[in-house]
């Protein structure tokens, strides 16, 4: 809401709840709208403010008030980004030291932008809200031919909040075939399960809308999450990823020790005397495992000693 002392707030709980980013927006209202442009249909339900150009005008940040909370993210140890809407803004952000860029989805066919961004030569996170395959291809092109750095293609739907019908979680998987295994999630849904849904299709970037207080006046606020809430998300997220694992069907150390008491051999169904031949008639599987396995055909052959019942069956009791 354009106020430096709301923002370190939220950069200060972006940390607390485990955040490994704090994003932010630069831009000067006369340069990216025009003074009659109307506001979306949500920045006028949320910020009841008909006029584009007065709803951004009011919500501006500079580029002294970002070198400000650069220096405060730098303090708490958590990385300062902030989305740029022209290249100028760009190179001003760059000059404070920012290791990223972020290309909001309102300027994927920025082609100017996008040119700038890829000369600079940093890892690059795109956003495609609005945008098919196609619109995509070719903004992940400009920036190729001239970026020697990762770009992570993030999906987001454009809505604020985003319905659950307007998610497409699957994009990813799109994305992925079609275009990069870079891939991110720009989340604008109502709390947590899209972002864990995104990270089990591969997503390795989620962004998600804070606020101090979701009744606050302005566009982003309705569609954002509380901090107490958020430190819930962020939670949630990192337990999606220790429940996904490996990529690899291993048996878990824990699992060892349940394995030898609930796994099968073969047991002795009653007394067996030496020489006698083994058939179903006189041997079970039972558990614990321990003994012959299952997989082990053992009918018709003899043993050398005599068996108690209930007892394993090894290899070395067999003639």
């Amino acid at each position: 809401n354009g106020n430096i002392d709301i923002a370190k707030k939220l950069v200060e709980g972006a940390k607390l709840s485990g955040a490994d980013i704090v994003k932010f927006q630069y831009f000067k209202a006369e340069e990216l709208v025009t003074k009659n442009a109307k506001s979306t249909d949500y920045q006028k339900a949320n910020a009841g403010i008909n006029n584009q150009y007065e709803l951004l005008k009011s919500l501006e940040v500079s580029i002294e008030q970002l070198k400000e909370i650069k220096l405060f993210c730098d303090g708490l140890g958590v990385e300062f980004l902030c989305t740029s809407f022209s290249e100028y803004g760009l190179k001003e952000l760059c000059k404070l030291g920012m290791k990223k860029i972020k290309i909001p989805s309102g300027e994927i066919n920025n082609k100017p932008l996008l040119l700038a961004a890829s000369k600079l030569d940093k890892e690059i996170y795109l956003s495609t809200g609005m945008s098919n395959i196609q619109e995509i291809k070719e903004a992940v092109k400009i920036l190729k031919d001239n970026l020697n750095k990762n770009i992570t293609v993030m999906h987001c739907t454009s809505l604020y909040p985003a319905p659950s019908d307007s998610l497409n979680i699957n994009a990813l998987v799109d994305i992925k075939n079609n275009i990069t295994n870079n891939i991110g999630y720009s989340d604008h849904s109502e709390g947590y399960l899209a972002s864990c849904l995104a990270v089990t299709l591969g997503a390795s970037v989620i962004e998600k809308h804070i606020t101090l207080n979701k009744n606050d006046k302005g566009p982003d606020h309705s569609a954002s999450l509380d901090l107490q809430y958020f430190s819930e998300y962020v939670e949630k997220i990192r337990e999606t990823e220790v429940m996904l694992g490996s990529k690899f069907k291993i048996i878990d150390k824990r699992e060892e020790k349940i394995k030898a008491l609930v796994r099968k051999s073969w047991h002795a169904k009653l007394d067996l005397e030496k020489g006698v031949k083994l058939s179903e008639k006189n041997i079970i599987l039972k558990r614990p495992m321990g003994g012959l396995s299952p997989l082990i055909k053992i009918y018709n052959k003899k043993i050398n000693k005599f068996i108690p019942a209930d007892t394993i069956i090894s290899d070395k009791d067999l003639e």
